[in-house]
């Protein structure tokens, strides 16, 4: 079984840390190793010692309960983004145009979109971008 390469990780929560006190320091490190692997490529370990394989039990519905309600959540963002794309008149194709091309030009401009949810062609500067070009030229101008 594969699993999903864009989770950023699984929990150990305190109260698991009980069940693992038992393990020895170099089977608790061998199994959270074999966690971490199983969560990551789904991988299930093949561990000698009873306890660890009853454990692993435990934690692998644990592990596939979180994955589950991960990529729920990553689908209904997913959704609401695709949502709030279709409202505001857009184009999911990362804002390229009908030949399939991304636009070229100033890259600190960014689309007004009005309440109304027309996509008006007004560039204006990304007031991020605007605050770390400041940042850069006060760093610029105190540097020795």
């Amino acid at each position: 079984m594969s699993m999903d390469k864009g989770r950023p990780g699984f929990l150990l929560f305190f109260e698991d840390f009980a069940a693992l006190e038992i393990l020895e320091p170099a089977r608790f490190k061998e199994f959270v190793c074999a966690l971490k692997s199983y969560a990551e490529s789904g991988t299930e370990p093949a561990f000698k010692d009873a306890t660890q394989t009853a454990l692993f039990v435990l934690f692998r519905s644990k592990i596939d309960r979180d994955r589950a309600s991960y990529e729920r959540r990553v689908e209904q963002r997913r959704n609401a983004s695709r949502s709030r794309w279709k409202d505001a008149g857009g184009d999911m194709r990362d804002d390229a145009d009908a030949s399939g091309r991304k636009p070229t030009g100033d890259v600190t401009a960014t689309r007004n979109v009005t309440a109304a949810g027309d996509g008006n062609a007004d560039a204006s500067p990304d007031p991020r971008i605007v605050a770390l070009e400041a940042l850069k030229e006060r760093i610029r101008r105190n540097a020795p």
